[in-house]
């Protein structure tokens, strides 16, 4: 098990109650149907498009937060020196936990120096286990260019693993991928098959993307408004 529980906070970046948002598309979308007003519908379409693909440039969160062993941030540093020895004992012994645990400590600079091209080295090695988090996380740095060079086609591959293993922040990252088309072809489909998986297990703001789109093509509005409540 992990040492760093992931924070779900920060998944609120782009939430908010959309509700009235909702019922306001609604009725938005059944005016402009009566008065055939093509041109307005596109000037919404271009709106709800717009959000979601800024949405993409917003740095989703990796997982941090503090060691649940007995060492903290204000630990002698004898304590912290002997935890930091028993998991670099547990990196050198291929254990998948402690690569993913370690490759944080590199990115985020605790008890060890900054360094996001360890971080994805670790990263990877926990990957190539198997480790959904770690997965996810090294498809982050590849689509952004952190630590590694930028490459979609990694990227995808390693959001594809991942959230195969259900993990709802690689189902999101996945969707928004194919929503703006970063190395794949664009799939409005398969972005919100992804981003249902994510919605259906809480992941805030692939409820609200997912309402958006829903929004967008006048469909599942029911569905659509839930999902704003919830979110």
């Amino acid at each position: 098990r992990s040492s760093f529980p992931s924070r779900v906070s920060s998944q609120k970046i782009l939430s908010f109650k959309g509700h009235a948002f909702i019922v306001g598309c609604k009725i938005m979308f059944d005016l402009v149907k009566k008065l055939n007003l093509s041109a307005v519908r596109n000037i919404i379409t271009a709106f709800i498009f717009t959000f979601i693909v800024m949405g993409f440039f917003v740095e989703e969160s990796l997982a941090v937060g503090k060691p649940r062993e007995e060492v903290s941030e204000t630990s002698p540093p004898a304590a912290a020196l002997a935890w930091l020895k028993r998991l670099k004992k547990a990196v050198d012994q291929g254990i998948s936990d402690a690569q993913f645990d370690y490759g944080e400590l590199h990115r985020l600079g605790k008890y060890v120096p900054k360094d996001l091209d360890e971080a994805a080295r670790l990263y990877l090695l926990a990957a190539e286990q198997g480790h959904a988090k770690a997965q996810r996380n090294i498809a982050l740095m590849y689509r952004n260019g952190t630590g590694v060079s930028k490459d979609y086609a990694k990227s995808i591959l390693w959001f594809r693993k991942s959230a195969d293993q259900n993990y709802a922040k690689a189902q999101f990252g996945l969707a928004r991928m194919y929503a703006v088309g970063f190395g794949v072809d664009q799939n409005i489909d398969l972005a919100e098959n992804w981003y249902l998986k994510a919605a259906e297990q809480g992941h805030v703001m692939a409820m609200n993307n997912l309402a958006f789109m829903w929004a967008e093509n006048n469909k599942n509005l029911e569905e659509a408004e839930r999902f704003s409540r919830a979110a």
